[in-house]
């Protein structure tokens, strides 16, 4: 008698035609509404430079008060205030640091400052050069590095981060002129200072890099004209396994996903799943 391949009979079993066209292939997985794994392909260090002053001012609130929870998904993060998370920040002190960050498209502006506003995307399409020049010189962090879903309290549905750290200094964002003719001139900003020479362009800045010079090792806190928010490190916080969120043939047990009978072939359960 000859030997059925393996994979011919299990699509007996599970009662499927033949497959006209080469290999069978396997159904990806790939459930919907699923927003902690669109958030976990964000970056876990954006620049917030271009933050609106009142989320910036949100931010800093809730830093002060403990451990930052955020909803964070491709370019949009929310901080939620009604989320708390355990543990707190402490400042760490640094020896001044310059860090400069060079912009040429929209690929750069986006691994760079996913968070941003339309004025950045409409200088790149202009064919204008962005330049962020900062002024590194501490860094609040939490002593945590591990958030559960049932560590946090309050109001935290749609919840998907925890800002595990935040750096602090003073910067400026500039635009490269595609000409260098012309005289210097001032351009009127609407809620931002701007000037323009024959160079550049200033888009924004806070911060005083003069007074980030006064900075102390030891130091518990930033010097006063020295403490913009550059950059946050986010965390993602582990939700416990559930049963929509495993693959076909496999259950949510002890926290993780299992087989449902380890001893079936989950290749059959993947067959099956897809008729």
């Amino acid at each position: 008698m000859t030997r059925v391949p393996v994979l011919l009979a299990l699509l007996a079993l599970t009662g499927c035609a033949s497959m006209p066209g080469g290999d069978p292939q396997v159904p990806q997985y790939a459930p919907r509404d699923q927003t902690t794994a669109h958030a976990a392909t964000s970056a876990t260090r954006p620049l917030i430079l271009e933050w609106p002053a009142a989320d910036r001012a949100a931010l800093e609130a809730q830093r002060a008060g403990g451990v930052v929870v955020v909803r964070y998904s491709g370019r949009e993060m929310e901080v939620m205030r009604g989320c708390k998370a355990p543990s707190a920040y402490h400042y760490i002190a640094l020896t001044p640091k310059e860090e400069d960050v060079v912009m040429r498209n929209g690929a750069e502006l986006d691994a760079a400052m996913p968070i941003h506003g339309a004025r950045l995307e409409a200088r790149i399409e202009q064919k204008q050069k962005l330049e962020v020049t900062m002024t590194i010189v501490g860094m609040y962090e939490s002593d945590a590095r591990v958030w559960k879903a049932g560590d946090l309290t309050g109001q935290c549905a749609g919840a998907t981060h925890v800002v595990a750290a935040l750096t602090v200094g003073a910067f400026e964002v500039s635009a490269s002129a595609e000409s260098t003719a012309g005289a210097s001139a001032t351009v009127p900003g609407a809620g931002f200072d701007a000037h323009r020479d024959a160079q550049k362009e200033v888009l924004d800045r806070d911060g005083s890099k003069d007074a980030c010079a006064k900075t102390a090792g030891g130091a518990t806190a930033p010097p006063y004209q020295c403490g913009a928010l550059l950059r946050v490190e986010v965390a993602p916080i582990q939700f416990p396994a559930t049963a929509a969120a495993c693959g076909p043939g496999l259950v949510a047990r002890d926290g993780s996903c299992q087989a449902v009978d380890p001893g079936r072939p989950q290749m059959l359960d993947v067959l099956q799943s897809g008729h």
